[in-house]
């Protein structure tokens, strides 16, 4: 975490981590405007669930807007479109907190990919 820190800095980023039990928050926000570039919040982030063996993360993209929705989508890793229209949701909205799109990641993959964002 501390090379991602230090990594985040040289892309004029400020990466803020918070932890409370199993959830976590993660921001990261310009250290030139210092604005919110973006969140992420849930159960044990990814390098957690790996160092514990897990193999597929569960992820939802919040469809809080059709542009950045379609921008984080991953068609392939979809498993459910959660609108809030059907009993089947309920569980989803507990846990999610927003519709979107459900998916199921590879945790190595995301690991790889994000990985190299900060080299």
């Amino acid at each position: 975490m501390s090379d991602i820190l230090a990594s985040s800095r040289t892309q004029k980023l400020h990466l803020q981590r918070q932890i409370l039990g199993p959830f976590f928050r993660i921001t990261a926000k310009s250290l030139e405007s210092q604005n919110e570039l973006g969140r992420a919040e849930g159960l044990e982030p990814v390098r957690y669930g790996f160092d514990s063996g897990c193999s597929t993360a569960q992820l939802l993209a919040i469809n809080d807007s059709d542009l950045y929705h379609a921008k984080v989508l991953q068609k392939d890793w979809v498993v459910h479109a959660v609108t809030g229209s059907t009993i089947g949701d309920l569980a989803h909205l507990l846990v999610w907190g927003a519709v979107g799109t459900r998916m199921d990641a590879n945790v190595e993959d995301l690991l790889i990919k994000w990985c190299t964002r900060f080299k």
